[in-house]
């Protein structure tokens, strides 16, 4: 039996509400721990500990995904809603031109990613002692995501017909083209950290065992402090 559009659609809507519940869950909960964390450092007074946060980017930048993502997720709802009570016929609503409201939830999710991919890169600059040289590859390929998409869209406005919808056209290679880049810049980064997680690990574990064998205070030359 074929699926129809409008099932596809509720589909669609049912399992990323699922998935965003997932990830709010998940959200609040690294939220409440990392508080927690903080809070135990000898922080004392609300006000200090609000600074304290504030001037944590990883925090901001998981406010802000969260924002990002919930936004995008309404917004779904919304156009689903808006198709399943359509006064036509549905099929007809969800098979039309991508309208609006549609295009802004994409550019949410897209904006989800740059969020994102900017997230761990910053991650790879702390876990590589601050390294620029590391994170030179996946600023460049942020930017070319970025520059891409918006070269993209800059050409379809100037070469689209009119009464051609313009978002039908540019979402398709947009999502692609962020996916793309947005795949290669979270391997790197995560090879990269697996690596120096990995390294410092046998590193802290020779010196120990070298410790125990001398008796004596060894300095590990090349070992990051």
């Amino acid at each position: 039996m074929a699926v129809t559009v409008s099932a596809a659609a509720f589909f669609e809507v049912l399992i990323g509400s699922f998935l965003y519940g997932l990830f709010l869950l998940l959200a609040i909960l690294s939220t409440m721990l990392y508080v927690q964390r903080i809070s135990r450092e000898g922080t004392r007074f609300h006000r200090t500990l609000t600074r304290t946060i504030l001037r944590k980017p990883m925090i901001m930048g998981g406010l802000l995904i969260s924002l990002v993502v919930s936004v995008r997720w309404i917004l779904d709802v919304i156009d689903a809603a808006h198709g399943f009570l359509y006064l036509g016929d549905s099929e007809f609503y969800f098979l039309a031109p991508v309208g609006l409201r549609r295009a802004t939830g994409v550019g949410f999710l897209l904006a989800s990613v740059v969020v994102g991919d900017t997230m761990i890169i910053y991650r790879l600059w702390i876990v590589w002692n601050k390294s620029t040289a590391v994170v030179v590859f996946p600023i460049l390929t942020l930017l070319a995501m970025l520059v891409g998409a918006g070269i993209d869209v800059a050409h379809r406005l100037t070469v689209t017909p009119p009464g051609e919808s313009l978002f039908s056209q540019i979402l398709g290679r947009c999502i692609v083209q962020e996916s793309v880049f947005s795949l290669v810049t979270n391997v790197y980064a995560t090879v990269l950290i697996a690596y120096r997680i990995c390294t410092t690990t046998c590193g802290v574990s020779d010196a120990a065992m070298i410790r125990l064998k001398t008796g004596n205070e060894l300095t590990i030359s090349g070992y990051p402090r």
